[in-house]
């Protein structure tokens, strides 16, 4: 993804698909978020 970025043929093609790639990152950065979180509910189960 970076590297497609930094290989844009035209100036305009990375602004082009820059909202799609900051969605990307930004429901990586959410998965992980959800991941590293202890939620009480875990802990309490059985």
């Amino acid at each position: 993804m970076l590297l497609s970025i930094s290989v844009a043929d035209d100036f305009n093609a990375e602004f082009h698909h820059l909202e799609r790639k900051l969605q990307f990152l930004l429901a990586l950065l959410i998965a992980l978020t959800i991941f590293k979180v202890d939620f009480p509910l875990k802990k309490n189960c059985c």
